[in-house]
C-alpha cells in the first residue's frame, strides 16, 4: 500500500490527506535500508569469492592419506574433544607425496652420488703404485 502510494505521488496524482503511507517518504528506516543493502553487497561479494574459488586449482593444497590415516586422526580429535582439550588437538596424518621428504630423499641421492663419483675417482687415480709395494 505505501508503495503504491508513493508511486502515484511521483506520477503526479494527488495523495489522499488521511493515507499516511502516501505522506511517509521513506518506508523504511535509514538503519533497515543500510542493512538490506550491505546484506546484498556481502551477498554479492561472497558469491564473487565462491566463484573465484571454484576456478582455482586447489588439488596442490590437498592432503593426502589414506582411510585409515584419516580414521586414526579422527579418533585423536574425538578423544580430545571427550577430555576437554579443543584448542590443543593437533593432527598428523603421513603424506607420501610430502615436499619435505622428497627434498631430503633427493639430498641423500645426490649425496649417494657424490661419493660414488669420489670413489671412482680414487680408483681411477690407483693406477699408480706405490713406494712400498712393486709390481714385477
Amino acid at each position: 500500500d505505501a508503495a503504491e502510494g508513493g508511486a502515484a505521488a511521483r506520477a503526479g496524482a494527488k495523495r489522499a490527506l488521511t493515507d499516511e503511507a502516501a505522506w511517509d517518504p521513506t518506508a523504511k528506516s535509514l538503519q533497515q535500508d543500510l542493512d538490506e543493502a550491505g546484506q546484498e553487497m556481502t551477498d554479492e561479494f561472497r558469491q564473487k569469492q565462491r566463484e573465484l574459488i571454484d576456478s582455482m586449482d586447489l588439488a596442490q593444497y590437498a592432503i593426502a592419506g589414506d582411510d585409515k590415516d584419516w580414521a586414526v586422526a579422527e579418533d585423536q580429535v574425538k578423544k580430545a574433544t571427550l577430555e576437554g582439550r579443543f584448542a590443543q588437538t593437533v593432527i598428523s596424518v603421513k603424506n607420501a607425496d610430502s615436499s619435505k621428504r622428497a627434498k631430503k630423499e633427493k639430498s641423500v641421492v645426490r649425496e649417494l652420488v657424490r661419493s660414488e663419483e669420489a670413489r671412482a675417482q680414487k680408483k681411477s687415480k690407483g693406477g699408480k703404485t706405490s713406494k712400498k709395494t712393486k709390481r714385477f
